[in-house]
């Protein structure tokens, strides 16, 4: 390939892998690491302050739930922080969710068997 294909196929993916992360990964990841047996809690402090939460895992000693971009505000984000630290979250990551996190979720919905 020539240089210019070379960059017009790159500009291609870089735009395409935009495309669908603006579709499909609209969202913030909340994640937090409980001791055993607070995951319920701290689960039900995300979704009573973000009803749209989206709970993507749960499991002993860890939490993650996707978060709507739209309508939702940062402070609120931090307000939810410090009321599950006080619901017993020992540990807590929030970012926006990545292009490999929109992968596995639409490998995980077309076909759970994959993971």
């Amino acid at each position: 390939h020539t240089h210019t294909q070379q960059q017009s196929c790159a500009s291609f993916f870089n735009h395409s892998l935009q495309r669908l992360k603006s579709k499909l990964g609209n969202s913030y990841t909340l994640e937090f690491h409980t001791p055993a047996g607070r995951e319920a809690a701290v689960l039900a402090v995300v979704q009573a302050q973000h009803p749209a939460a989206l709970v993507e895992e749960q499991f002993a000693g860890y939490v993650r739930a996707l978060l709507p971009a739209d309508g939702t505000q940062l402070s609120g984000v931090f307000r939810t922080i410090d009321a599950c630290r006080a619901a017993g979250a020992s540990a807590h990551g929030f970012s926006a969710t990545t292009l490999e996190q929109v992968f596995l979720r639409c490998v995980r919905e077309h076909d759970p068997a994959q993971l």
